[in-house]
């Protein structure tokens, strides 16, 4: 477990809070199937200028997990204040959040698991279509397997909303 949060008074950490990942990040295996595709869009997007990158709301899901003996991480605290975690000083919550050039969505707290109706309910719906309205950006999004569902599909379509593929 790496040792990651920071006391107020100087920069170095603290040993009270251990932070660590659900689970250990494993990097595409790129077979000859994904190969082609993935540098099909490359060389595609490679001479994209920074003005067109920068109208790209970029998003993003991630499980925060925390283990605290004093509480003093910010992810406790916020775990501790949703109650996603039973009050105990240990648990998770998975956010959500986009990010563009100049702006940002609000961050998201999903207390369950996501699936595809609650991504199009929750987060797309309310968040995404009215904030691609306000920036006229194009939304991008990983596979995650909620995110590319026929239900979220055909709703970006009658929404309008531009994805980057």
């Amino acid at each position: 477990m790496t040792q990651a949060n920071f006391s107020p008074d100087s920069q170095e950490p603290t040993e009270e809070a251990y932070l660590r990942s659900g689970r250990p990040h494993q990097g595409l295996h790129l077979t000859a199937s994904r190969h082609a595709p993935r540098l099909h869009w490359d060389n595609v997007h490679v001479r994209w200028t920074l003005a067109r990158w920068r109208t790209v709301l970029f998003s993003d899901c991630t499980m925060l997990m925390a283990e605290s003996v004093f509480g003093t991480v910010l992810v406790s605290v916020m775990l501790r204040l949703l109650s996603c975690d039973g009050g105990s000083w240990g648990g998770s919550v998975m956010v959500w959040a986009g990010i563009c050039h100049g702006h940002c969505t609000r961050l998201h707290f999903i207390n369950a698991n996501l699936n595809a109706q609650r991504y199009r309910d929750e987060i797309l719906r309310p968040i995404v279509a009215s904030f691609v309205e306000l920036h006229h950006v194009t939304f991008q999004q990983d596979n995650a397997r909620p995110h590319i569902a026929r239900i979220c599909r055909d709703f970006l379509e009658e929404e309008d909303i531009l994805v980057l593929n």
